[in-house]
C-alpha cells in the first residue's frame, strides 16, 4: 500500500481562543443549508444525465472533473 505523508504549518492556538466559548450555528440553519446544497448537486447531476446520482461518492474521478469544468460559481449554497 502506498503512503502520503501531508505536512501543513499552522499558527498556534492560544489558551484564550482554547477556552473563550465561539458563537455556534444551529443544526436546524445548517440541516437546511445541507438540503439546499444537496437539491442544487442533484440537480446538476440530473442536468448532465445522471439521474440516478446524488453525491460525488458515486461518480467516477474523471465524471467529477467533467462536472467540475461544466459548473460555475453556486452561490446559493453559501451560509
Amino acid at each position: 500500500m502506498d503512503r502520503i505523508d501531508i505536512r501543513i504549518d499552522v499558527l498556534a492556538v492560544s489558551a484564550v481562543d482554547l477556552i473563550r466559548p465561539m458563537p455556534a450555528e444551529r443544526s436546524a440553519d445548517v440541516a437546511r443549508r445541507v438540503g439546499r446544497a444537496r437539491d442544487i448537486q442533484r440537480s446538476g447531476f440530473e442536468a448532465a444525465g445522471l439521474g440516478g446520482v446524488g453525491t460525488n461518492a458515486r461518480c467516477s474521478t474523471a465524471m467529477i472533473e467533467k462536472l467540475r469544468r461544466a459548473r460555475t460559481c453556486r452561490p446559493e449554497i453559501a451560509p
